[in-house]
């Protein structure tokens, strides 16, 4: 787990960005996320939809297919204000306290 938090970090300060997408259909995300790529991004964070708009299922669905999809090449992380993960329970986090925005690499075994 730390050597995973570093590689995290190391990868946050070198490409000193992190893309945040919500509400992206399925079928549009892996193309996104490719183009994204392509351009230099390095860091990906699908969010969940506190407005329900897309569910928490589906959610995670692409968040382990994007794993699935990108292995090693780009860090896919979920951000939640709430309770953390809802994609088969493999996120770890505290409920109390001011909410906070969290990144995770996730691989395609732990995302769902």
């Amino acid at each position: 787990m730390k050597e995973r938090k570093e590689r995290i970090i190391n990868s946050i300060l070198t490409h000193r960005l992190i893309v945040i997408v919500r509400g992206v259909a399925s079928e549009q995300l892996i193309p996104l996320a490719e183009a994204l790529y392509r351009g230099g991004v390095r860091l990906l964070e699908v969010t969940f939809c506190a407005d329900r708009s897309r569910l928490d299922e589906e959610v995670a669905e692409d968040i382990r297919l994007l794993c699935e999809h990108f292995e090693d090449r780009m860090e896919i992380g979920a951000g939640t204000k709430c309770s953390f993960l809802r994609a088969g329970k493999k996120f770890t986090g505290k409920k109390r306290g001011p909410p906070r925005m969290r990144f995770r690499r996730l691989s395609p075994k732990t995302a769902g």
